[in-house]
């Protein structure tokens, strides 16, 4: 079954559409997207396990392509051991809104490997504008419970992470990780 998705299609200015659920076979898959097709739909998001993943036939008859490659890791952080920083810098919440010009070349960065980057269809612009609006909703708290932001002695941002709670347990998730491309293997992240 396919999945419209009307935020997306808006910010990127063609339909989009999401294939659900994931283990969809794939002659459904062939199916819903000869579906897609007729309906106009250009952009069909479907997320796919490592080991299921699709034929190139499939890929070649409907004009698409493997974008990215996603990874989840999870860590056990301790309960109180503070937080480490190269010398001289500082984490730090961020709260203000809108964010500065800074914060948002830094939220761009995060999505440099990402498939709204890497993908041929969808625009530099709208990339941009994606992740800038991602930042923006992170600082407003409706995306992220918290913006951490790493600065030198200066003041200057050096990296950024957003993080939100899990209602259920005790872990976080990260939106958006991104460090100064300048200042990268210094332990910033």
């Amino acid at each position: 079954m396919l999945v419209r998705l009307e935020w997306d299609s808006a910010h990127f200015g063609f339909p989009v559409a999401r294939a659900e659920p994931a283990e969809l076979s794939v002659e459904e898959l062939r199916t819903d997207l000869a579906r897609a097709r007729e309906d106009g739909v250009r952009l069909v998001y479907c997320l796919r396990a490592e080991e299921r993943p699709l034929p190139e036939e499939l890929l070649r008859e409907f004009g698409g392509c493997t974008i990215c490659t996603q990874v989840q890791w999870c860590r056990v952080l301790p309960e109180h051991g503070g937080t480490q920083t190269p010398e001289g810098s500082r984490i730090e919440r961020f709260v203000e809104s809108p964010a500065p010009e800074d914060l948002r070349r830094l939220a761009i960065e995060a999505g440099r490997y990402s498939r709204f980057r890497l993908d041929p269809r969808i625009s530099r612009a709208a990339f941009e504008s994606l992740y800038a609006l991602w930042l923006e909703n992170s600082v407003r708290g409706t995306l992220a419970d918290h913006v951490l932001v790493a600065r030198d002695e200066t003041g200057a941002s050096l990296g950024l992470v957003t993080v939100a709670h899990s209602s259920t347990d005790s872990r976080g998730k990260i939106g958006l990780l991104s460090v100064d491309p300048g200042r990268r293997r210094f332990g910033i992240a």
